[in-house]
């Protein structure tokens, strides 16, 4: 009995600390075994006004229902009224040049000259048998053939001479009696200002006769 009396009492605040240990203990126990999902929430419990605004983003809705919730495509609208033409942009920088075409064609002007109508001219005679006028001012090639013929034996001398610096040129050939022979003659013009020209011939024998046939090229302005 002493013993028993002797025993002390517990103090209010211990029972206190066990009381509040016991609740804590069964209410997390509780709470562990009531927690709330969806096969506790009855259908249609949940409405608009229990769910916080902004805090459903699309990375909490399945893509099919996002693709259900977007409005159907109407028809295309009218073409609106065409708009006014804007200002002129600036001017552009100037391209590089290019590379040089081919030339063209150049155009060729020959002239042609012959004369057969000297017969029986007199030995010792010079006698002009092309006489060329009017040519287009620039240089030249010309090319000469005189055919001669002599009653009697002798020497035919011909020459070719032209205006404006251009030159001329000679030749020379013994003629049979009542025979044939060809003086050629060739002449490039050193000038560019040839516009006339002409052909003379003489021969030491009697009753001669020339017929002469000239070309000239023209090659530059």
């Amino acid at each position: 009995m002493n013993y028993v009396r002797n025993m002390k009492r517990p103090r209010l605040a211990t029972i206190l600390a066990g009381l509040a240990l016991f609740i804590a203990l069964g209410g997390t126990a509780a709470a562990a075994g009531g927690l709330i999902n969806g096969k506790k929430i009855k259908k249609g419990t949940i409405t608009a006004k229990q769910i916080k605004n902004k805090t459903i983003t699309k990375g909490k809705i399945a893509p099919s229902t996002l693709a259900s919730l977007a409005g159907s495509q109407g028809p295309k609208g009218a073409q609106g009224p065409k708009g006014a033409n804007g200002t002129n942009g600036a001017k552009g920088a100037t391209g590089a040049t290019g590379p040089q075409g081919i030339p063209g064609d150049q155009e060729i002007t020959t002239y042609f000259g012959r004369d057969d109508s000297l017969n029986n001219i007199p030995a010792n005679t010079e006698s002009t048998v092309i006489n060329m006028n009017g040519l287009a001012a620039g240089r030249y090639i010309i090319t000469v053939s005189v055919q001669a013929f002599s009653g009697g034996a002798g020497l035919v001398q011909c020459a070719l001479s032209t205006n404006g610096g251009g030159g001329g040129a000679g030749g020379m050939v013994t003629v049979p009696a009542n025979g044939r022979a060809v003086v050629s003659m060739n002449r490039s013009t050193a000038s560019a200002g040839v516009t006339h020209l002409d052909v003379k011939c003489e021969s030491s024998g009697a009753n001669s006769a020339y017929s002469a046939d000239v070309t000239a090229v023209k090659t530059t302005p």
